[in-house]
């Protein structure tokens, strides 16, 4: 998992729409791994990468949402 996070965090880098979505793929497949660590990463995407409402949307909806509350 640490991998596709750090691949997702290189393809942030790009600002390409494809590439964030890449980036937000990877971490949906995890979700079962998540930690607290975990969600700093993609949460930091918010201010680092995402560029657009549907990527927010998603990452939102599909991948943080998955933390419990008390993460």
């Amino acid at each position: 998992m640490d991998g596709f996070l750090s691949l997702g965090e290189l393809l942030l880098e790009s600002g390409k729409y494809e590439e964030a979505s890449f980036s937000i793929h990877f971490a949906k497949q995890f979700g079962e791994q998540y930690t607290g660590e975990t969600f700093q990463r993609p949460g930091g995407w918010l201010s680092s990468g995402i560029r657009n409402w549907g990527h927010t949307d998603v990452l939102c909806s599909e991948v943080l949402s998955r933390f419990s509350p008390t993460v």
